[in-house]
């Protein structure tokens, strides 16, 4: 499965095939994977990755949960992986996952795999962002 994201039909259609009958605890289209999307985003860009290059990324996103114990039972959510192309961001995978009680949070829950070439240009990043400031604080 490679599903753009702006593709919000076909989204829908993925996750519903997933999901089955359950709505409550899931993501049912891609405005609800948005939130957790955002965070992502900010958190590639602190990397002082730029957008360009990006592709290859992968994220992981879990679906929020119940937070209350007064559910006895497993519910049932979503996970998804995305990975980011040439322009967008595309759904590669999306499987149903069993949260337990209290165990979720209120907003989806966010992993990023990066391939090497954005590990290595986060550490330069990173490296000029301190010499940068080592040479401030140094005047």
């Amino acid at each position: 499965m490679r599903i753009n994201l702006n593709n919000d039909g076909k989204v829908r259609e993925a996750l519903a095939s997933v999901n089955g009958a359950a709505t409550a605890h899931t993501f049912t289209s891609a405005s609800d994977i948005a939130t957790g999307l955002a965070m992502a985003e900010l958190e590639l860009k602190s990397l002082g990755l730029r957008k360009p290059s990006w592709k290859g990324a992968q994220i992981i996103m879990h679906s929020p949960g119940p937070t209350a114990r007064a559910y006895k039972y497993a519910t049932i959510g979503t996970q998804v992986e995305l990975e980011r192309g040439a322009n967008s961001w595309l759904m590669v995978d999306a499987m149903r996952r069993n949260y337990r009680p209290a165990a979720a949070n209120r907003e989806p829950r966010v992993w990023l795999r990066l391939q090497d070439c954005h590990r290595h240009a986060a550490i330069e990043a990173l490296k000029a962002r301190i010499e940068c400031c080592y040479r401030v604080g140094a005047s």
